[in-house]
């Protein structure tokens, strides 16, 4: 058992050996790998600083602006050690002698904070143009004092490490005995060293099969670590061959670490990547993950179902070729492919935007940058489809234009309406008052001058007054009814062989009084054989209304009315030189209740020329307007001789 105990201890100072071995090396190499990282201090014969890099405002807490010109000693070094340096300084300028160049001193050193830490120097000197300038390479070495300090009380910790470190140190012989077993992690098994010390590890766990091999292997004289479960329990165990004096295979040392709570950890940590993995293909939106170098590392299936990607493109984690494939899906690619370099450029920048598509899809992108310990390390491009979005919004905008446009109608209407039965109120108003007046008269003179001549001719003057308001009455009343007519569908023509020129002959000869009342020349012009299949009593209406028209607009000036003949068309003019119509009015005299000038200047419902091109058109002609304010008018009609269906209006 002392052979044993002794061979223990010497493998433990060889391991020891070589843990201070590994730990020299890796300090080495992380001098080599972080040297970036010392500060660099020069000063002058002096003392005074002259250089000060990044690393020594980040060691020592001044920054170079603060600290050049001043003198070296005051500011890093404790004021216990600053009269030594001075000495030190004072006798290299006297005699030369320098006793820290070209060594690798500790020293302490001193924050700006006030605070001392362990430094580690090595000075040079340099000679520029005649001036001499010592240049100190300066490391913190905070973290490898401490790390000394812990291998030294690692050495007087030694005896007890085993009962306070979760692993168990053991031993077998050839045989598979164990010969040696210590150390807290016994407890993880209800285990003391005495219960396993003398019995064969073979009969221990004979029903493991997976210990069982590696007990052989081990025992075989192979150095190797496996991890496994024994109980419940995780360990990740180092074998090592014991050699005997003659080379033959001993039996095995062994370390145990319990790391259950690291599988543990591995376990929860699987479990977290499955479920957002699980999460990412879950959501609707289309995400990509993109690292600082242009490599896809992440995204979902939605990602490429939405953007059309191939799989073999996908497959290569290229971003470029990624991009370049989508290009001739966007309307404006160019835009697109800016705004994704500009992003690549800005590593902190967030972003939002709407995508378009030539086949009418619409995506918002949402970009942020992917951090790791808080630095940029890519970017997380995220799109949504919101197509139909969009969709239902133009739909909702154009139906609420719509309702709009409609709401304007039926206000226009409303007011026109109003507009209407004031001005329809006012024309009935003034014939009837007309007529009671004619009447009153009437009956005046034939009560005063029964027995006289007179009576006869203020009679007659009365009651052709009474008529013509009459007249007037019935025309206003049968506009009213046309327009009822129009607005129900029960405006129909009846249609038969009609001559236009007669029509217009037999209207004129109506009219006769009201053109000599205004005081209106009248020319006809009456082409022969002007006939077609029309309506007569509604050819008349048209040529009543637009002659009446020109006496009310053109009174006390000729009017002209010409009746032509083409193979297929007959055509009717109706030419005043009146007040004219406004350009801007030309197009909309033709509507209900409009009128080319103020109802409060001329009379009318503004129905006449609606009901004359409903007319015409039910007949399948036209009607036009050519004037000048202050030259007068000219109304067109032209009606096929023949219309292409009987229809109503």
């Amino acid at each position: 058992m002392d052979d044993e105990a002794t061979k223990l201890r010497g493998e433990i100072e060889r391991l020891k050996e070589e843990l201070k071995e590994a730990d020299a090396a890796a300090r080495s190499q992380a001098a080599i790998i972080n040297a970036s990282l010392d500060a660099v201090v020069s000063m002058n014969r002096a003392g005074r600083i002259t250089e000060w890099n990044a690393a020594a405002e980040r060691i020592f807490g001044w920054t170079r602006a603060e600290v050049i010109g001043r003198e070296l000693a005051e500011v890093i070094i404790p004021e216990a050690d600053r009269a030594r340096h001075r000495e030190g300084l004072r006798r290299f300028n006297e005699t030369g002698e320098a006793r820290m160049l070209g060594q690798r001193i500790d020293l302490t050193g001193l924050r700006k904070n006030g605070a001392l830490f362990p430094i580690e120097i090595t000075t040079t000197s340099t000679d520029s143009g005649g001036a001499l300038f010592f240049t100190g390479f300066i490391r913190d070495i905070t973290a490898r004092v401490a790390a000394e300090a812990a291998l030294r009380a690692t050495e007087t910790r030694m005896n007890s490490i085993l009962e306070h470190v979760p692993i168990i140190l053991w031993s077998l012989d050839r045989d598979g005995t164990v010969t040696f077993s210590a150390g807290r992690g016994l407890n993880a098994m209800e285990l003391k060293p005495c219960d396993v010390i003398g019995r064969n590890a073979f009969e221990m766990y004979r029903e493991i099969p997976w210990v069982i091999n590696t007990l052989k292997r081990a025992l075989a004289g192979e150095a190797f670590s496996e991890s496994g479960e024994i109980g419940g329990v995780w360990f990740d165990t180092a074998y090592a061959p014991l050699i005997a004096d003659d080379g033959s295979v001993a039996g095995t040392h062994a370390v145990s670490t319990i790391i259950t709570e690291q599988k543990r950890g591995e376990r929860a940590l699987a479990e977290t990547v499955s479920l957002l993995r699980a999460t990412l293909e879950a959501t609707a939106d289309g995400i990509l993950v993109v690292d600082r170098d242009g490599r896809i590392t992440s995204f979902n299936r939605r990602f490429v179902e939405m953007w059309r990607i191939p799989d073999d493109v996908i497959a290569t984690k290229n971003d470029n070729r990624a991009l370049a494939c989508v290009l001739d899906q966007l309307a404006t690619p160019d835009q697109f492919l800016a705004k994704v370099r500009e992003l690549y450029q800005q590593a902190d920048a967030e972003s939002f935007d709407v995508l378009r598509f030539k086949d009418g899809r619409v995506f918002e992108r949402f970009s942020l940058p992917q951090r790791i310990d808080g630095k940029a390390a890519g970017r997380v491009w995220s799109f949504r489809d919101v197509t139909e979005r969009h969709r239902s919004e133009a739909e909702r905008d154009k139906l609420l234009a719509e309702e709009r446009d409609a709401r304007k109608v039926a206000e226009d209407a409303v007011r026109a309406r109003e507009e209407f039965v004031s001005i329809a109120s006012h024309e009935l108003r003034n014939p009837l008052t007309s007529l009671q007046l004619a009447l009153q008269t009437a009956l005046r003179a034939r009560a005063k001058f029964a027995a006289q001549n007179d009576c006869d001719q203020i009679c007659a003057s009365s009651i052709e007054v009474a008529a013509r308001q009459g007249r007037r009455i019935e025309r206003l009343i049968d506009s009213l009814l046309d327009l009822s007519r129009l607005d129900t569908g029960q405006f129909h023509l009846n249609l038969s062989a009609v001559e236009l020129s007669h029509v217009v002959r037999d209207v004129v000869l109506q009219s006769t009084p009201e053109l000599e009342q205004a005081g209106c020349a009248l020319s006809v012009s009456l082409a022969e054989n002007a006939t077609g299949i029309w309506d007569r009593a509604r050819l008349e209406q048209v040529v009543m209304n637009l002659l009446s028209n020109a006496v009310k607009y053109g009174a006390g000036r000729p009017i002209a009315v010409t009746v032509g003949v083409e193979s297929t068309e007959v055509t009717l003019h109706v030419v005043d030189q009146g007040i004219g119509i406004s350009p801007d009015a030309c197009d909309r005299v033709f509507d209900r209740f409009e009128r080319g000038v103020s109802s409060s200047q001329y009379g009318g419902l503004g129905l006449g020329l609606y009901i004359v091109r409903r007319i015409v058109e039910a007949h399948g002609g036209a009607i036009s307007v050519r004037s000048e304010l202050g030259a007068g008018s000219t109304f067109m009609v032209t009606l096929p001789r023949r219309p292409r269906e009987e229809s109503s209006a």
